[in-house]
């Protein structure tokens, strides 16, 4: 069954715009979306190897609006040769305290997205 946060992106990944723009998922594709997807909340991070640019991988994370929305997000990008610290704990540990920095900032200041 498909969450409601997801109806629009259900409605363009099966329609024939999709097909014809190479964004298509079929139910196997779809279900692994969906299952990243649901990884990535629950790990608070997404990782990128070399999905999008060959010989670098990231880490990335939301950053969060003074009322909790997403506002922003960042990444941690390093060459494939140095992937591995990106799973470090360490690294992990770095990077949550400082999402947890810029979010405290971000809410100090007051950001928010606007309608």
């Amino acid at each position: 069954m498909v969450q409601k946060e997801w109806t629009g992106f259900c409605t363009y990944s099966f329609s024939n715009s999709a097909k014809l723009a190479g964004g298509y998922l079929n139910d196997a594709d779809f279900g692994r979306l969906l299952r990243t997807v649901e990884e990535t909340k629950r790990l608070g991070y997404a990782l990128n190897q070399e999905e999008t640019e060959a010989g670098l991988h990231a880490l990335g994370m939301s950053l969060h609006s003074a009322d909790g929305g997403v506002l922003a997000s960042f990444a941690v990008l390093v060459p494939a040769s140095r992937a591995d610290v990106l799973r470090d704990p360490r690294t992990l540990a770095l990077v949550h305290e400082a999402r947890t920095e810029m979010d405290q900032a971000i809410r100090a200041a007051g950001l928010r997205l606007q309608a």
